[in-house]
């Protein structure tokens, strides 16, 4: 809802002091709220991958070998390249 004050308000995004006509007005500028919206996605991404990879990890723990395909995609090499390496 806006109203007719204008609040002095200070951007989460690059800290520049400006006046917001809401007070739900986080960023000073459209290119601050963008950036800030990217930079949530990335993180939300980031941390949906490290559960992922600790999720596939955990299995492979608990045994005492792992079938070179399993190192495969724990090391994100080619299967042929494993059976290099065993060679």
């Amino acid at each position: 809802m806006a109203s007719n004050i204008d609040i002095q308000k200070k951007c989460e995004w690059c800290g520049v002091i400006f006046t917001a006509h809401k007070t739900s007005t986080a960023y000073c500028s459209h290119r601050c709220a963008n950036l800030a919206y990217k930079e949530r996605i990335r993180k939300k991404r980031v941390q949906e991958f490290q559960l992922k990879f600790d999720e596939e990890a955990k299995p492979h723990s608990e045994k005492e070998f792992l079938a070179p395909t399993e190192v495969s995609a724990l090391l994100g090499v080619g299967r042929t390249s494993i059976y290099r390496y065993i060679a």
